[in-house]
């Protein structure tokens, strides 16, 4: 084991030293799993918060991108996704079960505490990364003030996946499009943060996009209908992804975001989470997605087919994009004369 080095706890998100034989957080006091400190070495770290109300698909996409990590060196030349951590390994053998069965993951209950780790090699365009994702239960976020013991990436981490169904917030209580964001900016505001130089990023994941996708404008339901990504995934031989590859897809994801927006506008809550973002100096994004590609039966919440994700790449990606601007814009504002 090295030592006397320094590393991102992948839970506590806190640099922390590597000493002894079994090191531990310095913060929370938590092991650090031997697979990331062995090969995580060199990663940059992507620490992520997914942030949405029960129901709303936060874990069923997690499964979806799971699996189509699994299978991405189908088109990205020597890539590989290795999960890091016992719970992560796990989650891999549910997310098999998930896609042989038909079944979808359980409600993630409150007090988890833990955090999904895969160290990712040889992404095209982005390299190499410590995906850290913090997924927890959608009971944290239905009032405005937060329990960060559940959503521990809030503060830290920079980029936010901020979920929505729209089907499930018909019946969700009152809440609304802009509300989740409110509770956001009071979760930062409660704890001191300075939205003027932490370069924040949302990215406003539409989930289920198989229950309204006749009613987005044709050329969403085009998008949804159609993924490039994942029907090559299922095959054995097909043409790698080169750099070129995803700036295009990159410059594609870019157009489909300003097309959600203006959908999304077209409702006054959907405007009010789109200003309130840019007035607190939050680049916001939007994604559309379909994880499973058909509704779950309602008896015992499987799917009759097997799962047929639409665009689950589509976040993460914008995820590795969002923290390489990030990064330049810090850059900039410590090295650019501010």
């Amino acid at each position: 084991m090295i030592n006397d080095v320094s590393v991102i706890c992948p839970l506590s998100l806190e640099s922390t030293k590597v000493n002894g034989a079994s090191p531990r957080c310095e913060c929370c006091d938590e092991a650090l799993p031997p697979l990331y400190l062995r090969e995580g070495q060199n990663m940059l770290p992507l620490p992520i918060q997914f942030f949405g109300l029960s129901r709303h698909g936060k874990t069923t996409y997690l499964a979806a991108l799971t699996m189509a990590l699994q299978r991405a060196n189908a088109i990205w030349n020597g890539f590989t996704a290795l999960a890091a951590t016992k719970s992560s390994q796990r989650f891999i053998r549910d997310v098999n079960i998930y896609f042989a069965t038909g079944k979808l993951p359980p409600v993630t209950p409150l007090g988890i505490k833990d955090s999904y780790l895969m160290l990712l090699k040889r992404i095209p365009k982005w390299g190499t990364t410590a995906l850290m994702v913090r997924d927890c239960s959608g009971e944290a976020f239905r009032e405005i003030e937060i329990d960060l013991q559940e959503a521990s990436f809030l503060l830290k981490g920079p980029i936010t996946l901020l979920f929505i169904s729209l089907e499930d917030f018909k019946d969700s209580g009152g809440y609304t499009l802009d509300t989740l964001l409110t509770s956001y900016l009071n979760a930062l505001a409660a704890h001191g943060a300075r939205l003027e130089r932490e370069h924040r990023k949302v990215i406003v994941v539409l989930t289920k996009a198989d229950l309204f996708w006749n009613s987005l404008p044709e050329d969403l339901c085009n998008y949804i209908t159609a993924d490039p990504l994942w029907q090559p995934l299922q095959q054995e031989d097909t043409p790698q992804w080169r750099v070129a590859d995803m700036d295009s897809y990159l410059a594609t994801l870019n157009r489909i975001s300003g097309s959600i927006e203006d959908w999304i506008c077209n409702q006054f809550a959907g405007r009010t989470l789109v200003t309130l973002a840019r007035d607190h100096n939050i680049e916001i994004q939007f994604s559309l997605v379909s994880s499973t590609g058909a509704a779950p039966r309602t008896q015992d919440n499987a799917l009759a087919i097997q799962w047929q994700p639409s665009r689950v790449l589509d976040p993460f990606l914008w995820a590795l994009e969002l923290d390489s601007r990030r990064r330049e814009e810090i850059s900039r504002y410590f090295w650019g004369g501010r």
